[in-house]
């Protein structure tokens, strides 16, 4: 094959959909897609496409130089990042996404670190308190609350994050005390929203007894822990957000923390945080430096998440 951009301007019209969706993609001009792709079925000497007005589909030629052509382009990346690595040059974007608050307070500050090590690292982190599928490959790295049975997909376990109940003073006043875990049913409760089926807050007491309570009913929900943070200052209710969110805002009035006694979680325990991704990305010297990174500050012998 005389150059590889035609074969990674198929792969992009395959995964895009169009010529005019690759082209955006590359930034190159429709004609310029059109043209590279013609040029590889005339060395190739066989159509890779079917095409009709109604829609655009491989020829078996074409899907077997798809499947082919995407090794083969991730090989030639991973070759260029390992000698960048080599060099001490390890570059590249690294898409993550994360809770926001998570992500704010727990992965920023370790990828601000790692610039200073690798400069021509670029990193990308969406805050997404919603769970993506890790299955579309739009990030190299997913940081969630899951159960991991795949064995498609890594997932490696982060360290456990400590969660309070709290209100607002202003709340308890007007609406009781909570004495116990059954006070709660008489109460505002601030639930979080997401697509994992959690609906509940579990108790667990020094012996590990666990009470759940059903928060299906919660009158205000959001997938946004922030939002939710901002409805329990305002005297919206009863919330459960991690520690990090609500510790100084106890410890200055803002919110009292409440059940302090019990340790609390907003899933089952046997779900927990991990860092998810796709077998084979930390072949990629520029996501590999960030799973290092991230494991040996976040992972679960690292030292206990506090502010």
């Amino acid at each position: 094959m005389k150059s590889i951009e035609p074969l990674r301007c198929f792969i992009h019209v395959v995964e895009e959909g169009s010529f005019s969706a690759a082209a955006k993609k590359m930034n190159l001009a429709i004609s310029s897609v059109s043209r590279y792709v013609q040029l590889l079925e005339e060395e190739l000497k066989a159509p890779l496409f079917i095409r009709n007005t109604r829609q655009m589909s491989l020829t078996d030629v074409g899907n077997m130089v798809y499947q082919q052509g995407v090794m083969i382009c991730t090989q030639i990346e991973q070759l260029g990042e390992s000698v960048a690595e080599s060099k001490h040059q390890v570059q590249g974007k690294v898409k993550i996404t994360a809770p926001l608050w998570y992500g704010s307070q727990m992965i920023g500050p370790v990828v601000i670190d790692l610039k200073k090590k690798w400069p021509h690292l670029i990193v990308q982190i969406d805050y997404n308190d919603q769970a993506r599928d890790p299955y579309d490959e739009e990030y190299d790295l997913y940081v969630q609350i899951t159960n991991p049975k795949d064995s498609s997909l890594v997932a490696r376990p982060l360290k456990s994050v400590e969660y309070w109940l709290c209100a607002s003073p202003q709340y308890v006043a007007e609406f009781g005390e909570v004495n116990g875990i059954d006070d709660l049913k008489a109460h505002q409760l601030l639930k979080q929203s997401a697509p994992t089926g959690y609906q509940g807050w579990y108790f667990y007491d020094s012996d590990e007894q666990c009470v759940r309570i059903d928060t299906s009913n919660g009158w205000y929900s959001s997938n946004a822990s922030f939002v939710l943070w901002q409805a329990a200052l305002n005297q919206a209710g009863i919330v459960m957000l991690a520690r990090n969110m609500v510790e100084e805002d106890v410890a200055n009035g803002k919110l009292i923390r409440l059940l302090s006694g019990y340790r609390c979680l907003p899933y089952p325990q046997d779900a927990s945080l991990h860092l998810i991704y796709a077998k084979g990305k930390t072949h990629l010297p520029r996501v590999r430096v960030v799973v290092e990174a991230m494991l040996a500050s976040l992972g679960p012998h690292a030292p206990y998440l506090s502010r």
